[in-house]
């Protein structure tokens, strides 16, 4: 079966359709960054979410996958730390209200070398975090990884692959 994974981001958002061999199809969505206008980052939220939602209508799929967001993992604090677990709370209370099913992974379990049974590998990182993904994905034996246009589709389809590698069932 198939999953939706999504990396959300206030500024860019990731998504990817995932069988276990291989990318199906993504989406980058992206916007200008908000800055500490909360009615901004509301809307933003509003139609970050209607985008993911429109995206997995007419895809079946098992799971929706979200990258959760802790402060404090590989130096993301910033003043804008709000802005992902913010978005991340609106994607799940719509995607309970669509009565999908989803997992929250974090990214400290998903892409820390340093974490057990992480999809990137020190090896993977020796030369940054962004190519670390991509030699994550290659590394997994999918197919259509080469060409994923972003960081954050490549953070979304390692989200995916994690779930297949650990899925119980």
């Amino acid at each position: 079966m198939n999953v939706i994974s999504v990396d959300p981001g206030a500024g860019h958002t990731g998504l990817a359709y995932v069988s276990e061999l291989s990318v199906i199809c993504y989406k980058t969505i992206s916007g200008p960054p908000i800055r500490n206008d909360k009615d901004k980052l509301i809307d933003r939220a509003r139609r970050i979410t209607q985008q993911i939602l429109a995206f997995i209508a007419d895809k079946p799929h098992e799971m929706v996958i979200i990258e959760g967001y802790t402060g404090g993992f590989a130096g993301r604090q910033n003043a804008f730390s709000h802005q992902t677990p913010f978005l991340c709370g609106y994607i799940i209370r719509a995607l309970e209200h669509a009565g999908e099913q989803y997992v929250v992974q974090l990214s400290s379990e998903v892409l820390n070398p340093r974490a057990k049974g992480s999809m990137v590998s020190y090896e993977d990182s020796a030369n940054g975090r962004n190519q670390a993904k991509q030699n994550a994905l290659k590394r997994s034996g999918w197919r259509n990884v080469d060409n994923l246009p972003n960081d954050h589709v490549r953070s979304a389809a390692l989200h995916a692959c994690y779930y297949f590698k650990n899925k119980q069932g």
